[in-house]
């Protein structure tokens, strides 16, 4: 054995043997060491690597490094397998060099110090191996029985073939990239901090769920799917990002916002959507296009199923749901400046609160819609609307801030809610059939009917501006009274009292 072996001259050395190095290696002066092409010789080293110029030929033998890595100064094109069994190890790689196979034994972090590129696999099997702050690339399988720690917020694992950390750990102790190219078989006992774990393989992908949530996920990217069984749980943001989601028949629990982008599809025919964030700044922002969407499954980017579970979410684009929406008790929706669009047939359940936000604000309730054990307030100063097409819709505790418009729209017979704690900004009929009001209603501004319908206001009714009836019919019962602050206007229709 060698104590410490320094390769130096513009020359050639091959080994005639195993070498066992017990002190460092270091190459100079563009020397070149060939671990003989027919034999496929090994190196057992106990100090470390240095390749300050010149070329390592590795062949496809095994070589143990006890020490530290550092090819950066000369050409290392592996094709063997390199095995770091020491403790504390760090690894330094030339920009263009490579290793084929990779692995860790022995105690101790192993941490890379430059960007790595392994075109063969990538084995940790003992110790912890750290990306720093910089990006390891793997083409072939990466297996992990210890320890992978994305340790620095520029740090980067990109596994591009199968990943599997099955008996091993995966953790972010700082807000890294794990990009899984390839088959995800297991995540290993994950630990996600405030990491982004990103599939992006160019074909088709399943997307599984590791015991622990994710902190951030993007889905990069060709058809990602979420088996049935696979209810993805993550505690930071949910990117579509270019890809087709496929949700399965599961209930997905997200903590953070919710963004499309770059042509991302999202119009499932199952699966539920929570999101149950604790902050009051997440967000959602879809792709949906309301021009082409029908409410249906299959015709526009658009929720299934959606439950609001969280503090106050906040809606950035138009969005459309496809079935039953629901906010839960001490949870709050609030519409942007957009449109949302909730299904015709299906309800919408309100047992938190639904706010409307803005001048563009437009909540577009084509099913049911009941907030009895809720609230449904409009801010003040903006000019939002609420369109209701069910028979009877319920607007629970309701705040109109002096403003907005709530539209009863239905093609049929409607109820409109009222009473004596129910006071609306300005209120519109439209649709057909009979628009019946109970035994109260109040309206801060104005009232306006349009179209071919009868307004049956068989009840006390007090409108704080004005009455304008452009077309359809208003019947005034007998038992009833009509307090009018403002200007009764007649462009059409029919205005009838009994008694």
């Amino acid at each position: 054995a060698y104590n410490n072996l320094i390769l130096d001259q513009n020359s050639t050395k091959t080994a005639s043997g195993n070498l066992v190095v017990d002190g460092n290696l270091t190459f100079t002066n563009s020397a070149t060491l060939d671990m003989d092409v027919l034999n496929n010789r090994t190196l057992d080293l106990e100090g470390g690597f240095t390749l300050n110029n010149g070329t390592f030929l590795s062949r496809t033998g095994t070589h143990n490094i006890a020490g530290n890595w550092n090819d950066a100064g000369g050409t290392f094109v592996g094709t063997g397998t390199i095995i770091l069994d020491g403790a504390a190890q760090n690894i330094t790689s030339g920009a263009t060099n490579s290793f084929l196979n990779f692995e860790t034994q022995g105690s101790g972090d192993k941490t890379a110090q430059s960007n790595l590129a392994v075109i063969g696999t990538f084995t940790v099997t003992a110790g912890t191996f750290k990306t720093g702050a910089f990006e390891t690339q793997v083409t072939g399988k990466t297996t992990v029985t210890s320890t992978l720690d994305i340790d620095n917020a520029n740090g980067i694992f990109d596994a591009n073939g199968e990943f599997d950390a099955n008996g091993g750990n995966v953790t972010f102790t700082n807000p890294g990239n794990l990009e899984l190219g390839g088959v995800v078989t297991d995540l290993g006992t994950f630990t996600c901090g405030t990491g982004t774990s990103k599939y992006d393989l160019a074909g088709a992908q399943t997307i599984i769920q590791p015991g622990n949530p994710y902190f951030n996920l993007s889905l990069i990217g060709n058809t990602k799917t979420a088996a049935d069984g696979t209810a993805l749980n993550v505690d930071g943001d949910f990117i579509l990002d270019g890809c087709t989601f496929d949700p399965g028949n599961n209930n997905h629990n997200l903590a953070g916002n919710w963004n499309e982008t770059n042509s991302a599809v999202f119009d499932p025919s199952e699966g539920t959507i929570t999101f149950s964030g604790a902050n009051s700044d997440e967000t959602i922002t879809t792709l949906t296009n309301l021009a082409t969407s029908g409410v249906t499954d299959g015709d526009d980017n658009s929720f299934y199923l959606l439950v609001i579970d969280a503090t106050d979410i906040t809606t950035l684009s138009h969005i459309e749901v496809d079935n039953i929406t629901t906010i839960n008790n001490l949870k709050k929706l609030t519409i942007g400046d957009n449109t949302a669009d909730f299904a015709g047939t299906k309800q919408f359940n309100i047992d938190g609160t639904l706010v409307l936000s803005d001048d563009l604000t437009k909540v577009v309730a084509n099913g049911g819609f009941n907030a009895e054990n809720g609230a449904v307030t409009f801010t003040a100063g903006k000019t939002s609307i609420l369109e209701l097409h069910a028979t009877s819709p319920n607007l629970g505790t309701f705040t109109s801030n002096n403003a907005g418009t709530v539209k009863y729209l239905k093609a049929g017979d409607q109820d409109i809610d009222g009473g004596a704690d129910l006071t609306y900004h300005n209120l519109t009929i439209e649709g057909s059939g009979t628009k019946a009001v109970g035994t109260v209603l109040n309206v801060g501004n104005d009232i306006i009917i349009n179209t071919s319908n009868t307004f049956d206001a068989n009840a006390n009714v007090v409108v704080g501006k004005d009455l304008t009836i452009n077309t359809g019919t208003l019947d005034f019962a007998s038992n009833s009274t009509f307090n009018l602050v403002g200007d009764f206007i007649m462009n059409g229709g029919t205005f009838t009292a009994v008694g």
